[in-house]
């Protein structure tokens, strides 16, 4: 859609109400679009809106850094802050833009189309999402079978070990000796039969978990 808002684009004001309405409607859509793709943990967190400061934006478009709510414990990764640079137009004009036109919104300057946008964002979202759910759901299971009980707080990311787009790999210290687990993100590890990596093996979660609390207690025996 390449209609003219002369009117509005010359106006600042104007440009900043349009762009926080327009994304006000993008948060509620993919608050939305998280609570139904996360069900399954039972999330009910919340996606954060900020203004890029760091930003240089154009007359007619404001940038934000959207993010959610939940805290990674200790110096573990969460959904890193997107910046999405929204147009100060219309929300109908936004909303039927195709990559690549005027008012289309961008992702960190890739322009995209609205339906391509909450997409990309809920996927990426809520994989981190299910990174925190799963390590946090396996130390529980640690513990709950006479493993160490370890406190959230001292995770970190294994900074050295090979992941991927799909898999994050946690330290874990108990002992004086930091354990790496590599975690998924496509569901919960407990209700499916995701793999976890345990040193250079990748157990079933029930087998992974064994794993975990004979190695720690091998360790500190």
């Amino acid at each position: 859609m390449d209609q003219d808002f002369d009117g509005i684009v010359n106006d600042p004001e104007a440009v900043e109400q349009h762009a926080r309405a327009n994304i006000e409607a993008l948060r509620s859509e993919l608050e939305a679009a998280l609570r139904s793709a996360l069900a399954h943990i039972g999330w009910r967190g919340n996606v954060l809106v900020e203004d890029d400061f760091r930003a240089m934006d154009g007359s007619a478009r404001r940038t934000f850094l959207l993010s959610t709510s939940t805290e990674p414990p200790g110096d573990a990764d969460g959904w890193e802050e997107t910046s999405v640079q929204m147009p100060g137009v219309p929300l109908e004009a936004v909303r039927a833009a195709r990559g690549g036109d005027r008012w289309a919104p961008c992702e960190d300057g890739t322009s995209t189309s609205w339906d391509a946008l909450l997409a990309g964002l809920t996927e990426e979202a809520a994989k981190w999402e299910m990174f925190l759910a799963n390590i946090l759901a396996f130390l529980d299971d640690v513990g709950a079978r006479g493993g160490p009980r370890i406190d959230p707080g001292v995770l970190s990311v294994d900074v050295d070990a090979a992941g991927g787009d799909d898999v994050e790999p946690y330290w874990v210290p108990v002992g004086g000796e930091r354990f790496t687990v590599f975690m998924h993100a496509d569901v919960l590890g407990r209700d499916s039969a995701e793999l976890v990596g345990m040193d250079a093996d990748d157990l079933p979660w029930d087998e992974a978990v064994d794993a975990f609390v004979r190695q720690t207690a091998e360790h500190t025996a």
